[in-house]
């Protein structure tokens, strides 16, 4: 019943397709694309090797067959990274030019995705794209070849998935420049993913494809802590991105934003998706570019996008270095003095970052502890961002507690040595993550810089203002990378001694700005001391008893999982 009603929807087609070509621009008509999806819907559930599969593979080559256009029906027998009983679809489309856009899009959904879920949509859209373009083909070449790949076993628990990529990789002898898109994405609002495997999608390609987003009138969501994170490799990524980036291609993956799941006609997501695609593919329109920028800086502020090129990066650092030995050419007197200072207190660096550690490591221990008694060892995983805060409040509130006994301590007296040795830290930190990532190590030139503002004012106020700045791109990153789907990295930084010391080299500066800062404001009561570190200890008391109020008081998500994984949630 399934396969007749799909013949006479592809025999409408045949009669119906109608493509609008006009100053190189793709159209498809929204109709078809609406038959489309309602058809592949029929097919759910189609995991692979499942009758809906065999459906779905029925209807998309009867209309191709009847559009005219040549395709390969592949197996998998003569592959043998894996076995499988499903199939790709590859259609190529012949361009003047030598570069290749690929458009991928998996045949089947995970195992127990819902209906809402099985990315028919995509699959929808790409098969109208595939009948547009090759009618605008039949009249003018397009500029540069146009690959589409329906790509069977893409989704399994074991190690050779996905199955489907890496067939197509093994026979995959790339010539010229290449750009790619996959459609994983069942509905709007669409999530970009940028990289993994240690390496990211260049800049030109990211911009473009959110471009496309939205200029089909749609949210494109981009997460720049993301990207970060998948240019160091401490994260994981689908696993088709991978294998593309690792082979030297350039690839974005759309999928739909879980965390904003919308589900409306599957017949309208497919015509959203297909405006997107279409838009992509024209943006080729010259070619694909041959530069990639694996070192370049994403920005998303709501729904404008900002990108840094990592040649203007560089300038900006080369200026940093410059502009720090130009002032201690300048101003040698006052340079001399701090290195004087610096250096007949550096004993108390060592110190000081060892009384930092210790306390993170006391409120790694307070949490652990806690999490016994409530009998839940993963409770952690629900609420990340709020046990890192209370962590690093716990600190904080130590810290400040004892910093009030250094004038009774033999550390050192000298306010200049703390803003002298914040700066030291932070330009350490700079060279530091530089070096393992030369992008990453933006985020400690902007607390450099408001560090270097608070050492060269002399009022209060100002420096007070620098210090609640220096670390405000440092907060946003970790707010980022704690909302991600990814609990790796928050179960390093909560409980690991390795997540101590990077919090510790992390935290450690602006602690000593603090100091610095608590020596120079007076007490408003007569013959008392530091003023500015007691605030800071009521503060943090408060955060962290309103924090320890939020978490006891609220019970687990049922959005997030319990387990934690090796790589990123993507599905």
């Amino acid at each position: 019943m399934v396969i007749n009603t799909m013949r006479r929807a592809a025999a409408f087609l045949l009669c119906a397709l109608t493509v609008a070509v006009s100053g190189g621009t793709l159209t498809v008509d929204p109709d078809i694309v609406r038959i489309h999806a309602e058809a592949l819907r029929a097919t759910y559930p189609r995991p692979e090797g499942s009758p809906g599969e065999a459906d779905a593979i029925q209807y998309i080559t009867t209309v191709l067959d009847s559009s005219g256009i040549d395709y390969q029906l592949r197996s998998f027998a003569d592959y043998t990274g894996g076995h499988s009983f499903s199939s790709i679809i590859d259609v190529t489309i012949p361009g003047s030019g030598t570069d290749t856009l690929l458009v991928a899009v998996p045949l089947n959904h995970p195992e127990n995705a819902d209906p809402d879920s099985d990315r028919s949509a995509s699959l929808a859209a790409t098969l109208g794209v595939i009948q547009a373009a090759a009618a605008s083909a039949a009249i003018e070449p397009p500029p540069l070849t146009i690959r589409f790949l329906i790509l069977g076993a893409e989704f399994g628990s074991e190690p050779q998935y996905p199955l489907g990529t890496r067939a197509i990789l093994s026979r995959f002898f790339p010539e010229g420049d290449y750009a790619m898109i996959y459609l994983d994405a069942s509905n709007p609002p669409l999530s970009v993913a940028t990289g993994g495997g240690g390496t990211t999608a260049p800049d030109w390609l990211v911009t473009r494809t959110t471009n496309a987003i939205r200029a089909a009138g749609l949210v494109a969501d981009v997460s720049a802590s993301m990207n970060q994170l998948h240019r160091i490799g401490v994260t994981g990524s689908p696993p088709q991105m991978r294998y593309y980036l690792e082979r030297g291609i350039p690839v974005v993956m759309l999928t739909s934003n879980v965390a904003r799941f919308t589900a409306p006609d599957v017949r309208d997501n497919a015509v959203a998706i297909a405006r997107v695609l279409t838009g992509w593919i024209d943006s080729f329109d010259t070619g694909v570019p041959p530069v990639w920028d694996h070192h370049y800086l994403l920005f998303q502020f709501g729904e404008r996008q900002i990108v840094i090129p990592e040649g203007m990066y560089l300038s900006i650092l080369l200026a940093l270095i410059g502009a720090t030995l130009l002032y201690a050419v300048i101003f040698r007197r006052q340079m001399g003095r701090y290195a004087r200072t610096v250096g007949r207190n550096i004993w108390n660096l060592p110190l000081l970052f060892l009384l930092v550690f210790g306390f993170l490591s006391a409120g790694t221990y307070l949490l652990e502890l806690f999490l016994v008694v409530r009998g839940f060892p993963t409770l952690w995983q629900y609420y990340p961002t709020a046990y890192i805060a209370l962590k690093i409040g716990l600190s904080v509130l130590f810290f400040t507690l004892f910093a009030q006994l250094i004038r009774h301590l033999p550390l050192s007296k000298n306010g200049s040595f703390y803003s002298a040795a914040a700066l030291f830290v932070l330009f350490v930190d700079v060279l530091i993550f530089s070096a393992l990532s030369l992008s990453v190590g933006f985020y400690f030139i902007w607390a450099f810089m408001f560090a270097f503002l608070f050492s060269l004012s002399r009022f209060r106020l100002l420096k007070a203002l620098a210090l609640l700045a220096a670390p405000l791109f440092l907060i946003r990153l970790a707010v980022d990378v704690l909302t991600l789907p990814e609990l790796n990295i928050a179960e390093t930084l909560l409980l690991s001694t390795r997540g101590d010391l990077l919090l510790s080299f992390v935290v450690l500066p602006f602690l000593l700005m603090l100091i610095r800062l608590d020596f120079l404001v007076r007490h408003p009561v007569k013959g008392r001391r530091s003023f500015a570190l007691t605030l800071s200890s009521v503060v943090s008391g408060v955060v962290v008893a309103g924090l320890l109020i939020r978490i006891r008081s609220r019970s687990p998500s049922p959005r997030r999982s319990t387990t934690l994984s090796s790589s990123t949630r993507w599905r």
